[in-house]
C-alpha cells in the first residue's frame, strides 16, 4: 500500500513539472483598469468611445505566447486601449501586446500594425494584399444657440475611419472618396463604369483587390 502511494506521489511530481507554467496576466501584458488612466467615457458628451458598446466574445494572441486567450472584449477608440473581462474584473491590453483580436460573435478579425502604428481591422487578406481599416474618434462641439434656441447643447463623439492597402509590403493611406478614386485609376480600375456605387468606398476596395 505504501509503494503504491509513493508511485502515485513520483507521478503527480512528473506530471507537475512537465506541465506549461500558468502565466500571470501582469506577464501577458493585462493589467487592471483601476491601475492605469483609461478614459470610460461616462461623461456628458454624447456618443461612445467604444467601436461597440457591447461585449464581444473574442480570441485573442498575445505576441510571445502560443496560448489564444478567450475573453469577451470591447475597443476604446480615444485611449486605443483593448478592454477585456476576467473572472468579473475588467482590464485593459495595449494593442502593441497583442499578435491578433478575433471578435468571434462578428467573425471580425483585429491586428496592431507596426507601419500603421494603430489597432486596424483587417477587412481583405490575400497573396500577400491586404485591406486594413484604422477607426478614429472625433469629437464634435456643441453649437448650440440659446437666443434661437437651436443646435445641439452638448459635445458629441464621432467615429470615422481611413483605410490602408498593402500591396507587397508598400502601404497606401486612403482618406477619403477624392483619394479612393485616385488609388483605383492608378491601379487600372474603370471608375466611371463601375456597378459598385461610388458611396460604399469599403466594397470597391474589395472588389478591386479581389481582382488584382
Amino acid at each position: 500500500m505504501h509503494k503504491l502511494i509513493f508511485i502515485c506521489l513520483v507521478l503527480l511530481h512528473f506530471s507537475s513539472l512537465c506541465q506549461e507554467p500558468e502565466i500571470s496576466l501582469s506577464g501577458l501584458g493585462i493589467r487592471p483598469i483601476s491601475s492605469i488612466h483609461v478614459d470610460d467615457g461616462r461623461s456628458i458628451v454624447k456618443g461612445s468611445i467604444f467601436l461597440s458598446d457591447e461585449w464581444h466574445e473574442s480570441n485573442i494572441k498575445m505576441i510571445g505566447f502560443d496560448k489564444i486567450h478567450q475573453y469577451p472584449s470591447k475597443i476604446n477608440l480615444r485611449s486605443e486601449m483593448i478592454h477585456v473581462r476576467i473572472r468579473g474584473q475588467e482590464y485593459a491590453i495595449k494593442p502593441s501586446n497583442i499578435e491578433y483580436l478575433i471578435d468571434t460573435v462578428n467573425a471580425r478579425k483585429f491586428i496592431y500594425n507596426t507601419k500603421i502604428e494603430s489597432l486596424v481591422e483587417t477587412i481583405f487578406d490575400k497573396n500577400s494584399i491586404f485591406l486594413f481599416k484604422k477607426y478614429l474618434l472625433r469629437l464634435q462641439k456643441g453649437n448650440y444657440n440659446p437666443a434661437l434656441d437651436a443646435g445641439e447643447k452638448f459635445d458629441k463623439w464621432i467615429q470615422e475611419s481611413v483605410y490602408f492597402v498593402s500591396i507587397s509590403g508598400n502601404l497606401h493611406e486612403i482618406k477619403n472618396k477624392k483619394g479612393l478614386n485616385k488609388f483605383l485609376k492608378e491601379q487600372g480600375f474603370d471608375v466611371k463604369n463601375s456597378s459598385i456605387p461610388d458611396t460604399d468606398n469599403e466594397k470597391r476596395l474589395v472588389n478591386l483587390l479581389s481582382n488584382l
